[in-house]
């Protein structure tokens, strides 16, 4: 049994058939689905800059939290944790931007390109204010920026990575 259309439905409820079949037209009009569309699109918009403007906020989370455990442990525990956090909030970064329907390709490219510089940025500057206090308080343990800004990235972008590769060879396999 096939469903109802709106008109049917309408009719069986006491309207014109001119009533119902403007009601129709005005509810699925092309301008209407267009109007649609633009709209859905604008929102897609702010929602990605909103979620570019958390995972910014969230990353300098990261790094106050990083702080004390960059001055006073092991550089390998160390390694381990910024890999941890950098895939966890790689997976939610991979997760909010590819739930967004109608960007464009720029914008992926975007997002791909400002976070992890944002975050390379962020570790960089946090390991050496880090090591500036490891000095001051005579304790030796002293972290690289460079590797761990690259050990973070790396880990962050990974989700997104192993996502846009899913997505090409499931397009192959459609065609």
């Amino acid at each position: 049994m096939e469903p109802k259309s709106l008109k049917e439905r309408l009719l069986e409820k006491g309207w014109s058939r001119a009533e119902a079949e403007r009601t129709q037209q005005l509810l699925f009009s092309p301008e209407k689905q267009e109007k649609h569309i633009a709209f859905k699109q604008e929102t897609n918009k702010i929602v990605y800059w909103s979620v570019i403007l958390i995972l910014v906020i969230l990353n300098l989370l990261i790094i106050f939290v990083l702080l004390p455990i960059l001055i006073l442990a092991d550089p390998t525990f160390v390694e381990v944790i910024v890999i941890f956090l950098g895939l966890i909030f790689g997976w939610i970064y991979n997760l909010l931007i590819s739930d967004i329907e109608h960007i464009e390709a720029r914008h992926h490219i975007v997002a791909a390109m400002f976070i992890p510089a944002v975050a390379i940025l962020n570790i960089f500057i946090v390991v050496a204010v880090a090591n500036g206090f490891s000095s001051k308080l005579n304790i030796p343990i002293q972290q690289h920026p460079i590797i761990l800004s690259i050990t973070y990235v790396t880990a962050f972008l990974l989700p997104y990575l192993i996502t846009l590769i899913k997505e090409e060879l499931a397009r192959k396999r459609r065609f």
